[in-house]
C-alpha cells in the first residue's frame, strides 16, 4: 500500500524529491499503519484523510515560513 502512496506525490522517486514531500508522504503512511498494525483502509480514505486541514501542518507551514524569513535577512 505504501508503493501506491509515493508516486501520488512524488514526480520523480529521486531522494530531492522525497525529501520535498516528506510531511506528506509521513502523514500517509501514518494512515496506512498505526502501532505497528495494518489499518484496514484504502486508497480512497486515505487521500481523504491526507486532503484534511491539519493544524500540525500549518504549524510547520507557519514555522518554515518565519524560519525562511529569517534567512532572508
Amino acid at each position: 500500500m505504501c508503493s501506491f502512496k509515493i508516486p501520488e506525490y512524488c514526480r520523480v522517486i529521486d531522494e530531492t524529491d522525497i525529501q520535498d514531500h516528506a510531511f506528506e508522504l509521513i502523514f500517509a503512511f501514518d494512515e496506512i499503519v498505526a502501532l505497528g498494525y495494518r489499518e484496514c483502509v484504502n486508497l480512497a480514505q486515505i487521500r481523504t484523510f491526507t486532503e484534511m486541514d491539519s493544524h500540525e501542518e500549518k504549524v510547520f507551514k507557519a514555522v518554515r515560513k518565519v524560519t525562511a524569513d529569517l534567512d532572508y535577512l
